[in-house]
């Protein structure tokens, strides 16, 4: 065990020592975890908290198995670590320890796999883990939130038409790949097409261009080396020739900035929403290099070269896994207050009914009430609090509370429903004060990481 992390060892002698008598829990909230373990007594006590990325990593490394969510009725009761597990509605899934595997001798790992006919925005590219997702999945976009991302891709949002940022870097992207290509002239500029991994189709990039080392021969031109009727190669280096499909020895990404404030001048100062999509493509096209040449606000062109990084690599892998178990078991990420996250529940749920009612409890309605008050103070807590109530609502047009109305659902033509409180709301004083407690209880504990 002296390749296995810290926090697996603690892991795994948590479940060696318990194995002889009975089976481990994993009980789940969010991106949380908290390992259930079996008493020589005959119950189940609390034994360690862990991010969901720590055990997913183990999973993937061979350590451990996760059997199926469970119901209520068959997971069992527990003590300690101030977790109540009685009348409470979380999930949970058994963890086994595995034998260890000795490692295997093997072939190289295969070229990555060219995707025809999936288009950023279709089904098929809905549902996969693109470069362009990961940065949200980390909690790092600017444009996407987890829980946004994770509706897409579970196939409950429709198709939204591109961000005018996007539109400007797709009309200006040949601009900035020719002024890059003139001033790099080692390098063959190719399109950039879309790939899958060579042993994981779910994971796919789409880079703007691959670049291919020039060839040293003096014949080569840029346009027409190679005729797509009579295909003469000016030599067997030639990177443009399509019979030859030399693999790229690095990619080329082409942003535009408009405001000049999120690139730095290091070499590899770049937002960090970008700099997880470059890593995502090198690992998906096994490059090891990815040159990001970015059109500033200035009109002047930058150049960043990023470079592969295998812990943060592993980070990325580890967490788009555990975002592929979530999607697979139905379990979204938590709500939060990015706009992105609000934007998703709206369009989630496009349908309304005026004269549908629902009522919220103490709790829902006073926290509605309280982020609306804080409004100018604190937006993400009023945005979080209109997508709880738009997944509460679905459909419905009111929200009552004490048979007082809190909350509206109010919509116009070519815009989707959105969340008011009306004038004639409730005082805030009127409602029994106290949040829901949270199901798992982890203050005072230490998280493993």
């Amino acid at each position: 065990m002296s390749d296995v992390r810290p926090v697996h060892r603690e892991l795994l002698r948590h479940l060696t020592r318990t194995a002889e008598f009975g089976q481990s829990w994993m009980v789940v909230q969010g991106r949380r975890m908290g390992l259930v373990v079996p008493t020589e007594e005959g119950g189940h006590e609390f034994a360690a908290g862990y991010f969901k990325t720590t055990v997913v990593q183990a999973l993937l490394s061979g350590l451990v198995e996760l059997g199926p969510p469970v119901s209520s009725a068959e997971r069992p009761t527990y003590t300690g670590g101030g977790l109540r597990w009685t009348d409470r509605g979380q999930g949970a899934r058994t963890i086994t320890l595995l034998p260890p595997v000795p490692p295997e001798s093997g072939p190289a790992p295969a070229p990555p796999v060219r995707i025809s006919g999936m288009q950023p925005g279709s089904t098929r590219w809905r549902a996969a883990m693109s470069a362009s997702k990961i940065a949200a999945v980390m909690g790092l976009s600017p444009y996407e939130s987890r829980r946004s991302v994770w509706e897409m891709m579970a196939g409950n949002l429709p198709p939204e038409p591109p961000r005018k940022n996007k539109q400007r870097g797709h009309y200006m992207e040949g601009g900035v790949a020719a002024w890059w290509a003139d001033q790099h002239p080692d390098w063959a500029v190719l399109p950039g097409g879309t790939w899958a991994h060579s042993s994981d189709p779910w994971m796919i990039a789409s880079p703007d261009r691959r670049l291919v080392p020039m060839c040293a021969c003096g014949r080569h031109v840029t346009e027409g080396c190679c005729d797509t009727l009579d295909c003469e190669p000016c030599c067997r280096a030639c990177p443009t020739c399509p019979t030859l499909d030399h693999p790229p020895a690095a990619l080329l990404e082409l942003k535009t900035d408009a405001e000049g404030s999120e690139w730095g001048s290091g070499p590899e100062d770049i937002p960090v929403g970008y700099r997880c999509q470059v890593l995502w493509q090198m690992l998906v096209l096994g490059v090891r290099e990815v040159r990001v040449a970015v059109l500033s606000s200035y009109l002047d062109l930058r150049e960043y070269v990023i470079t592969w990084d295998q812990k943060e690599i592993d980070v990325l892998v580890a967490e788009a896994n555990a975002f592929r178990l979530s999607l697979q078991y139905g379990e979204p990420p938590e709500l939060d207050g990015d706009d992105a996250t609000y934007a998703a529940m709206r369009s989630k749920h496009p349908d309304l009914d005026p004269q549908k009612t629902i009522t919220l409890t103490d709790a829902q309605a006073r926290e509605l009430l309280e982020a609306e008050q804080e409004e100018k103070a604190g937006k993400a807590q009023w945005t979080l609090a209109r997508a709880r109530v738009t997944e509460l609502m679905d459909g419905a047009g009111v929200a009552t509370w004490n048979d007082r109305t809190v909350a509206v659902r109010r919509a116009r033509k070519g815009v989707k429903p959105w969340v008011e409180v009306p004038k004639g709301r409730p005082d805030l004083e009127s409602i029994p004060g106290g949040a829901d407690v949270d199901p798992l209880d982890w203050s005072g504990l230490e998280v493993a990481s």
